[in-house]
């Protein structure tokens, strides 16, 4: 009796290896060098095929790279999981 789902798709040729460091640099440079009106998703599928990578791999990388994946061209404020300093009333 034959599988009855279908084979998965492949996914892109880096998905799930170790990011190296030319990745990130191209990741950040696209992220921060796009205008502010750029359209989000569609930058993030550009990059996301440039460096062969998921969009959704792509989104979490720009967090940990500190570039803020809501706003292209944006950074964020503080690195990504470091906590607000004492008594700035930010949440963190």
């Amino acid at each position: 009796m034959p599988f009855p789902f279908p084979p998965p798709r492949p996914g892109p040729a880096r998905s799930g290896l170790p990011w190296e460091p030319e990745e990130e640099s191209t990741v950040r440079a696209a992220w921060v060098a796009a205008a502010p009106d750029a359209d989000r998703e569609a930058l993030c599928r550009e990059i996301a095929e440039k460096v062969e990578r998921g969009v959704g791999g792509v989104v979490a990388r720009l967090r940990q790279l500190g570039c803020d994946p809501g706003r292209p061209g944006g950074v964020l404020d503080r690195p990504w999981g470091t906590p607000p300093p004492p008594g700035s009333g930010a949440q963190a």
